[in-house]
Parts: C-alpha cells; structure tokens; sequence
C-alpha cells in the first residue's frame, strides 16, 4: 500500500473519524490489495483443493 492510497483513504474518511477506524479501514484495504496480489501471482486454489487440504 502506498503512501498516496493511505491519504487518498483518509481524505474520504469525515473528519470525526476515530483512530480505530481509521486502523480497521486501513486493515480492510491492506487485505483486499494482498488478496488481489495474491490471484493476479496465481497463489489461489480451487474449492476442491482447499477441501482436500482441510480433509
């Protein structure tokens, strides 16, 4: 995540917003970008493998 998303972030944030959901936000965008990172490198499985790997 780059320093121009975080400010792009928190300027759509209101200006009453609290750290915490400040954290959370930034929490939920790092994790979208990792997983969106993750399918365009191919680390994905099926459904049939991960039922294979928790079996």
């Amino acid at each position: 995540m780059s320093k121009q998303e975080v400010l792009d972030l928190i300027n759509t944030m209101p200006d009453d917003v609290t750290f915490a959901d400040l954290l959370y936000n930034l929490y939920i965008m790092n994790n979208i970008t990792g997983g969106i990172e993750d399918i365009e490198a191919g680390r994905v499985h099926t459904h049939d493998e991960v039922k294979r790997i928790f079996a």
